[in-house]
């Protein structure tokens, strides 16, 4: 089975008060686009494929040749980004490992758990889920009677929804083929107008089995969305380190 990495970074990132696209900003030294890279790179992907929007030549100037490129003209969604990758996949059967690119942290240890994970449990979906301390502004990962349903963006959760601290990292595992089925039944949110990628969890849910993967390092899951986050971040992974 082929296996295919695709990676967000076509977002403008404006809290980070720069003219650089987000995911070019620096952490640790080198560009987090270019680290999420050279992670999928150790596990032997056969395609790399980066989603590229604002101010494109800037992670192109970072990856050169050496990843495929998607371009998303509008910001509509992480949904509608993924969506943009279609017409460069020849075979659609395959596993496709779905990363954003502003999670500098995560490493090619979680991105292989994932897919073992995913491949040993006979699911047609794996979302990767950490308990963070404090969950605002992450999607919350729903469930009934403990089965995994839907993923709530916290945007148009409730406050009871709100409590819950299991929450999507934004790494998912998924059957390809699927995938692009689903994205083409997603609707736009009432609340943003945005196609979510995360509403493909409920599709693909009512047919095949889905499942959550939560991981205890919750700190290599945070998404660095403005200065002050990717100093912290950044701090703590060289203290680590």
């Amino acid at each position: 089975m082929k296996k295919y990495a695709i990676i967000l970074a076509a977002g403008k990132g404006t809290r980070m008060k720069s003219e650089e696209p987000k995911c070019a900003h620096l952490f640790a030294g080198k560009p987090m686009v270019l680290r999420i890279v050279e992670e999928c790179r150790k596990c032997n992907f056969d395609d790399i494929i980066v989603i590229v929007g604002y101010k494109k030549e800037y992670i192109y100037d970072i990856l050169g040749d050496s990843v495929k490129y998607a371009v998303q003209d509008q910001q509509l969604g992480t949904g509608h980004a993924v969506l943009c990758t279609e017409g460069l996949v020849d075979d659609k059967d395959a596993l496709c490992v779905v990363l954003p690119g502003d999670m500098p942290r995560v490493d090619s240890e979680i991105i292989n758990e994932t897919i073992n994970n995913y491949l040993a449990s006979n699911v047609s979906l794996t979302v990767v889920s950490s308990i963070q301390p404090d969950p605002t502004g992450y999607g919350r990962i729903y469930k009934e009677n403990g089965v995994f349903k839907r993923i709530i963006e916290h945007k148009d959760a409730t406050e009871e929804q709100r409590k819950i601290n299991e929450v999507n990292s934004g790494l998912y595992c998924v059957d390809m083929k699927l995938m692009y089925e689903a994205l083409h039944q997603v609707k736009t949110s009432s609340v943003s107008g945005e196609y979510y990628f995360t509403d493909i969890v409920e599709i693909i849910g009512k047919n095949h089995k889905v499942n959550s993967l939560p991981f205890a390092c919750y700190e290599k899951f945070v998404g660095i969305n403005d200065l002050d986050t990717l100093h912290q971040a950044e701090e703590e992974y060289l203290n680590r380190k």
